[in-house]
């Protein structure tokens, strides 16, 4: 009966090593180009979506806004902001103090249109408007 379970024993072993040698085997082959792309398309999808702009920091609003207010019309203001949101992207309030320097309600508009798109909290940009 000994002899019985040690054959038996040593079989289970055996098959178990020719398994485990299979997958080892299994494991280094090279991937197929469909899979590795699959593989690689979901590593992407994983991240965060590229942004191109900067988002610009409270001094630097503020900054931006002073340079603005110095400026001597509405036109120059408009051209200067929108040199400014066409790099960073801003907060509403951000926005609320550079739409601020304007004097003419029409360029502000127009300078609140264009940078609808460079507004971090979409949800805030409306109250802008309203103003």
């Amino acid at each position: 009966m000994r002899k019985a379970a040690f054959i038996l024993a040593f079989c289970g072993l055996c098959g178990a090593a020719a398994a485990q040698t299979d997958s080892i085997a299994a494991a280094n082959e090279p991937m197929d180009m469909q899979a590795a792309q699959d593989t690689i398309a979901a590593a992407n999808a994983e991240q965060q979506p590229y942004c191109k702009y900067k988002t610009a920091s409270y001094g630097q609003a503020k900054a931006m806004a002073f340079l603005m207010q110095r400026e001597t019309s509405d036109s120059k203001r408009l051209k200067l902001g929108k040199k400014y949101i066409d790099n960073y992207l801003l907060t509403a309030e951000q926005l609320g103090w550079l739409a601020d320097t304007f004097a003419d309600g029409g360029k502000r508009a127009k300078f609140l249109k264009k940078a609808q798109d460079h507004c971090s909290d979409q949800e805030n940009y409306e109250a802008l408007l309203a103003k």
